[in-house]
């Protein structure tokens, strides 16, 4: 993946499009990477070494070594593994279903895209895309967890469609641009389908000239969802009222909620929260950098116990007579490890009747999210089990 990044880059397109005075105001604020945003970078690795693995694109000896250097990052674990495992296979069935249509489909993994011809100096990086005769598919890998995000209208995934659509439709006779967002940590897979005549009337009308707005620090400051990706959203005075104003409305009224105003409370929470947590995060910066905010001081936090060196601690504990088998704990491999070990068919032919998925835990979603609603005799039926 791409160390850098366009000012007017697919990732940004929410952001400059709703507010075209964004990016060139958040040049002059650092540009912190998140650790939700490094896991994500980890895992959209991870997700594409499986695909050139099942692509048989990759030598095995060199996945091993390409995995054993992801292994070693303080944010992969084995669920990331299963998580980018079922991304992965989604794909490949996606691209069967392509070659079935046409034997001459491409599939294309982290293709960089020029987007110059709609936004100034534009370029990003599609994670897949897959082309053949009626269908474009473009899937873009959603990692996190915190924000359900849609395919409907999705800038960042528009942008991606639209410049491999430019750069590669000509070869196909494409019908339809499938836009899919695979989240798997929350079981979101969206999808939103428009022609390629639909997706450039977009870019003609909507992209481009806010993507000029923007480029030239024109335009108006507009606050809202999008605020989220901002580096300027800590001094910027729209996106600090939009959220006071939001904060207001919730706690101005009665004691007791209806559940109507309850509904209007849980739509706007999460913003409040984020934009708190935020401000929190930025005052800790600030005060590190050595700025001063009235009231407030740096603390340490909670420390935990941890060994100089494990290795150290084994040699000195099996001197005393420890056993390693004391020392160390023995677990068994997860089930994606596992099926790669075995292959598919044996893992298949050995386990499947061995293996269970739990029903997943209640969590609050809008009513319109696609998941079915929740099935408490589901969750009797895995207690019982």
């Amino acid at each position: 993946m791409p160390g850098t990044h366009a000012l007017l880059s697919p990732s940004a397109a929410k952001m400059f499009i709703a507010c075209n005075k964004s990016v060139r105001t958040g040049l002059d604020f650092p540009d912190r990477e998140s650790s939700y945003a490094a896991e994500g970078t980890l895992a959209h690795s991870l997700g594409e070494l499986l695909i050139k693995r099942k692509l048989r694109r990759i030598k095995e000896v060199d996945y091993k070594r390409e995995l054993a250097v992801i292994e070693e990052s303080e944010f992969y674990n084995e669920a990331m593994l299963d998580y980018c495992d079922e991304y992965s296979t989604f794909v490949l069935e996606r691209y069967h279903q392509a070659l079935a249509r046409n034997k001459d489909a491409i599939i294309l993994l982290e293709e960089k895209v020029d987007l110059s011809d709609f936004a100034p100096e534009s370029f990003g990086t599609a994670d897949v895309t897959i082309i053949a005769d009626k269908i474009q598919d473009n899937i873009d890998f959603k990692y996190g967890k915190g924000v359900l995000v849609k395919a409907l209208e999705n800038e960042q995934c528009m942008m991606y469609a639209l410049g491999m659509n430019v750069k590669y439709g000509w070869m196909y006779h494409v019908e339809m641009v499938r836009i899919t967002v695979y989240q798997p940590r929350i079981n979101n897979i969206d999808e939103y389908c428009l022609t390629p005549d639909q997706l450039r009337h977009w870019g003609d009308t909507v992209l481009r000239p806010n993507a000029l707005r923007a480029f030239n620090g024109e335009g108006q400051f507009v606050a809202g969802d999008h605020c989220q990706f901002c580096r300027a959203r800590s001094r910027c005075r729209a996106h600090s009222e939009y959220y006071m104003n939001l904060a207001i409305d919730i706690f101005s009224v009665p004691s007791l909620l209806s559940l109507e105003e309850m509904t209007e409370v849980l739509l706007k929470v999460d913003g409040i929260k984020s934009y708190a947590e935020f401000v929190k995060e930025w005052a800790v910066e600030a005060l590190k950098a050595g700025d001063k905010i009235p009231g407030f001081k740096l603390v340490a936090g909670r420390g935990i116990r941890k060994y100089k060196s494990e290795a150290d601690v084994v040699s000195k504990l099996t001197a005393e007579g420890y056993t390693e088998e004391q020392l160390y704990e023995k677990k068994i491999l997860g089930v994606t490890k596992m099926e790669q070990l075995l292959g598919t068919s044996d893992f298949g032919a050995h386990l499947n009747d061995l293996i269970v998925k739990p029903y997943g835990k209640p969590t609050l979603a809008v009513e319109s999210d696609k998941r079915p609603p929740y099935d408490r005799s589901q969750e009797a039926a895995d207690v019982f089990a």
